[in-house]
């Protein structure tokens, strides 16, 4: 669950620009603040965002190849670092193949 904190450190982030993401084989478009994916401390992402790569300039991170649900889910913990709601059925497979958000969030960086 969010805390009182957490919910203040979020407004930081509302005024900083977005990258889209476009996700799945339906190429559903998420508009996600920068600061929210670097909080993960992913080296890999923060390439993404604030490297030399094309996704940092152009501002679009393609994650095709991921299912929409995984990329929800994974947004939705980056923002409140909980999960409301229960996992799909075809996420919960991955989920209990890779523990929690926090290792398939670290596992980027293997």
């Amino acid at each position: 669950m969010t805390s009182e904190n957490d919910r203040f450190q979020i407004g930081r982030y509302l005024t900083e620009p977005s990258i889209r993401i476009v996700a799945s084989e339906h190429k559903k478009e998420y508009h996600v603040h920068r600061k929210v994916l670097l909080s993960c401390k992913s080296p890999k992402l923060n390439a993404l965002v604030r490297g030399d790569w094309n996704e940092s300039k152009e501002g679009v991170i393609d994650w095709t190849e991921f299912n929409q649900d995984a990329n929800e889910l994974f947004l939705t913990f980056l923002y409140i670092r909980d999960y409301s709601g229960p996992i799909p059925e075809h996420c919960a497979i991955a989920h209990k193949e890779n523990g929690d958000a926090a290792q398939v969030i670290t596992s980027l960086d293997d």
